[in-house]
């Protein structure tokens, strides 16, 4: 009987998911240290004999004046590495896992109901939950889920999990650690960086192709000094439509416009570029509107060579 009454007084709880491992397995629920408010000067003078709620609202009323960062840095400076638990073993998977286990199977309970008391949980150097008392934020079903974020895991990391039982005047010191691996981040960053980006599908297109724009303008040049006689013939000289050529009709109000037979001739004479040749064959071949609505003004000499520019752009072999 009193055998099992001690295991039952030293039976608090552990991680249960992820799964830690323990370097003893037959106290894998204990307190792994007893403190007294002698730990520092900040809690000295205090009561400390009061309900178990009471103690802990003294206590972080004076754990801010006590200097340490947080409950880690506390109980780590009284109990060193991971007390009773390894690291040493393969990490659990917990890319699928939202929340830390914690549960004692003798009493089926999560967190005992007098054992309040503040708590943390941490991935390496980062805080990931904090609680001034534990039991009031989780309670004793069974198993208690406490808050974790495990993305703050990429690839192999530590998780700690601290927690201080003020129930009593000598304080129960609880840390365990799991080897945990989340590979989930990795993958997502992997995967983004075998993303191909616009630029490197630029660079797949064979061949350089020289802008229309820029070819009519040097074969402009050449014709005004052998041939200027063709230089007089415009497209906004259309004979169906005339129309001075200083001032071009707006594009919204022209409807039906012809493009002159010789300026059809002059570009298929001109230009290899296949697209563009057929595309000015014939007026049939021609869009009348755009994609957004507008009508297309082939007898503006911009908008041909807006829209020359734009077809070398489709250059493909016949």
């Amino acid at each position: 009987m009193a055998a099992f009454a001690f295991n039952t007084v030293d039976a608090h709880g552990y991680i249960s998911s992820p799964l830690a491992k323990f370097v003893d397995e037959s106290i894998i629920t204990k307190y792994v240290k007893t403190i007294t408010a002698d730990v520092n000067s900040a809690f000295g003078g205090l009561k400390w004999d009061d309900s178990p709620e009471a103690n802990v609202a003294t206590f972080t009323s004076a754990f801010v004046n006590t200097g340490y960062k947080s409950l880690r840095d506390m109980l780590d400076q009284q109990v060193s590495d991971c007390a009773n638990t390894r690291t040493d073993t393969s990490p659990v998977d917990v890319s699928g896992l939202t929340v830390m286990k914690w549960q004692n199977d003798e009493e089926q309970k999560g967190f005992i109901d007098s054992h309040h008391g503040p708590c943390e949980v941490w991935i390496d150097d980062i805080m990931v939950d904090h609680q001034d008392d534990c039991v009031a934020a989780y309670g004793s079903g069974y198993p208690a889920n406490v808050k974790v974020d495990f993305f703050k895991c990429s690839g192999n990391c530590i998780l700690r999990f601290y927690w201080l039982a003020l129930h009593e005047i000598k304080w129960q010191v609880y840390k365990q650690c799991v080897a945990i691996m989340n590979n989930s981040g990795m993958q997502t960053q992997t995967e983004v960086q075998g993303t191909v980006k616009p630029a490197d599908m630029k660079t797949e297109v064979p061949g350089t192709v020289t802008p229309a724009s820029t070819q009519t303008e040097s074969q402009t040049q050449s014709q005004s000094q052998s041939q200027p006689q063709s230089q007089s013939q415009s497209p906004t000289q259309v004979q169906s439509q005339p129309q001075p050529q200083s001032q071009p009709q707006p594009q919204t109000q022209v409807q039906d416009a012809v493009i002159p037979a010789s300026t059809t001739s002059q570009n298929d004479s001109e230009s290899n570029y296949g697209c563009q040749n057929r595309a000015l064959r014939n007026i049939e071949d021609a869009p009348t509107h755009l994609a957004n609505g507008a009508k297309v003004n082939w007898a503006d000499n911009r908008f041909l060579r807006a829209f020359n520019e734009f077809a070398a752009g489709f250059q493909r072999n016949d």
